[in-house]
């Protein structure tokens, strides 16, 4: 089964949430788990030397075999690594590694990264003040702020910005646009999408203009916030289900290229009991 974990604002914990989860499923579950890297950040996160072996950026534009380019985590638990290449935009090979992906009995966990793109905002979509849609006014924090803003999702945005790509030919070919897309399809292929975000409204008001609907938001807390699961849950229409402490020795882990050995108990200890364990 293919879960897809991504966020709409940047630092939200996608990429640490992803590895968490593949390293408890491995330990924990006895679970055959594939980590599937989108975003380049992975290795250092485990910490692995700068990636010089070849990933799924080469696969793209290289005939390689996709089982060979996964590297061993645990025994248990294999990465498929970005790679050190450009992304490239090749649907074909796309389509492969979808179809790849898919027939694998593996539990797949894909780290999408920041899916938010400027074109899900409404330009002509200010409030009363004249803030913009990205400058919101400053939560009351003594009342829960609307988060909904009354806007209808941006189910077109993505079809737009297609049909600019097609009448650009080549704008698209590669970088971080080719990049984008790859990251999107995965997604769309996934049969669990959880939406990783912290309790932030600047982060949390952007769910209503996502073209995605997630099934699950595993919710990051931080002390002195506002907003709470119950805010989430209304504005994602899916269950939070995790919520987890914002905490500084994950971050350390992280900084020291620890994570895979160094997880605090406390943190996977609550992503042990996730529904989407249940599969």
């Amino acid at each position: 089964m293919i879960h897809a974990f991504w966020s709409l604002k940047g630092g939200s914990g996608t990429t640490t949430t992803a590895i968490a989860i593949g390293l408890r499923w491995a330990r924990a579950e006895s679970k055959e788990v594939l980590l599937v890297d989108t975003q380049g950040d992975i290795p250092h996160a485990i910490g692995l030397a700068e990636p010089g072996a070849k990933g799924i950026s080469e696969w793209l534009t290289q005939n390689e075999d996709l089982s060979q380019l996964e590297y061993q985590i645990t025994s248990k638990l294999s990465m498929l690594p970005l790679g050190s290449e450009e992304v490239a935009a090749n649907p074909e090979k796309q389509q492969k590694l979808l179809e790849y992906l898919t027939g694998d009995p593996r539990e797949i966990i894909i780290d999408c990264g920041c899916m938010w793109r400027h074109e899900f905002s409404n330009p002509d979509m200010q409030s009363k003040a004249g803030s913009k849609p990205d400058q919101p006014p400053k939560p009351n924090l003594n009342q829960p702020p609307d988060l909904s803003l009354n806007q209808p999702p941006a189910t077109s945005q993505l079809e737009t910005a297609s049909s600019s790509d097609a009448a650009n030919p080549g704008a698209s070919n590669t970088g971080f646009e080719a990049q984008f897309l790859l990251a999107r399809a995965l997604l769309e292929a996934a049969q669990n999408s959880v939406l990783v975000t912290k309790s932030c409204f600047l982060a949390l008001r952007r769910i209503s203009r996502s073209p995605w609907q997630p099934t699950g938001v595993i919710l990051l807390m931080e002390s002195g916030r506002a907003l709470a699961a119950g805010d989430v849950t209304d504005l994602a229409k899916c269950p939070v289900i995790a919520q987890l402490e914002v905490d500084v020795r994950v971050g350390r882990a992280i900084d020291a290229g620890l994570l895979a050995s160094d997880l605090p108990k406390n943190f996977s200890d609550t992503l042990a009991d996730l529904p989407l364990l249940n599969t």
